[in-house]
């Protein structure tokens, strides 16, 4: 995700909004691994993300669902501080599913 980002640009992700298949939350679980740093290392269930502008949303998804894919909005890309990541994850534990 932080390469597709214009300079100034940082997607936040305010928590988990998608599916995690099972076998993240239990590599999780087994390895006491934080969801932030799972998100960091794996795709958890993410297979490809678009960046759309906000006006073109709903158009894009539905789109996508005709087509047959499955569309979970997992954040926003907002303005990028000096000291701000380029993914900011919000309630990550407090959203990853139990394994």
């Amino acid at each position: 995700l932080p390469r597709v980002l214009p300079a100034g640009a940082s997607a936040h992700l305010p928590g988990i909004t998608w599916p995690v298949p099972a076998v993240f939350a239990w590599l999780a679980s087994a390895g006491s691994i934080p969801a932030a740093e799972m998100l960091r290392t794996f795709n958890c269930g993410i297979g490809m993300v678009l960046v759309v502008a906000p006006e073109a949303t709903d158009t894009v998804r539905a789109s996508l669902e005709a087509a047959g894919e499955r569309v979970h909005a997992i954040g926003t890309v907002v303005p990028r501080g000096p000291d701000d990541p380029a993914v900011r994850f919000d309630a990550m534990e407090s959203t990853w599913p139990a394994a």
